[in-house]
């Protein structure tokens, strides 16, 4: 157990092969706060199936959040669910895959991913320089339901330490009936948004934006 040196504690059980480093750790946090601004309360289950001792990496993670709160002085926000982190050597790729439930305790609002996996492939996992990505799974927003995401063909990254993709894709956004939105990247900054309301084939409606425009809140359902 371990005291925060602002407030409250983090118990930490569990056990850890010493030569394979696998297996599963239990976190408790209780009004947890360390001095870096965030407060947590709630357990977090971490199960080890996979370590690279030569790195020093985990190769294979989960974390399962039983309604897990993390405040700041402008955020409060609840998990519960599971995010899976797998790195692969032999094609030089990680896979992110999530599958949470969250709620804004400060509006009410919620967010949900489902089988949403986000899968990035480097020319070489240890020094990376170039990127691709896929994105796959559903999406809540608020009360307007979901979407489901894909991309097309792979995002393109040509520096692995650019924050957006510069081209590729596109991204597809699928809502009821066929209707949908296509999110082309044009560059590191800027992106074509294209969107079929009434699933007709026809878009209605075609703008360019900044990347920076797309950021905000988690979206939400109901």
């Amino acid at each position: 157990t371990y005291p925060g040196s602002v407030s409250g504690t983090l118990t930490i059980t569990g056990s850890i092969d010493p030569n394979t480093m696998t297996g599963t750790l239990t976190m408790t946090y209780v009004n947890f706060n360390d001095g870096d601004g965030y407060t947590a309360d709630g357990t977090i289950n971490f199960r080890i199936d996979g370590f690279d001792t030569i790195n020093g990496i985990i190769t294979d993670g989960t974390m399962s959040f039983t309604l897990w709160t993390i405040k700041t002085a402008n955020n409060n926000i609840s998990l519960t669910g599971s995010i899976r982190v797998q790195e692969n050597y032999y094609d030089n790729s990680d896979t992110l895959t999530v599958n949470i439930d969250g709620r804004d305790n400060s509006n009410g609002d919620m967010f949900r991913f489902r089988n949403f996996v986000e899968t990035t492939v480097y020319d070489n996992i240890i020094f990376p320089s170039t990127a691709t990505e896929t994105i796959s799974g559903r999406v809540y927003v608020r009360q307007y339901g979901y979407v489901d995401v894909t991309t097309t063909t792979p995002l393109n990254y040509t520096s692995s330490a650019q924050e957006n993709p510069d081209s590729g894709g596109p991204i597809i956004l699928t809502g009821v009936g066929g209707s949908n939105a296509v999110i082309t990247p044009l560059s590191t900054t800027h992106v074509e948004i294209k969107v079929d309301a009434d699933w007709d084939g026809i878009y209605e409606y075609m703008a360019n934006y900044a990347w920076s425009d797309l950021a905000g809140d988690p979206v939400a359902v109901p």
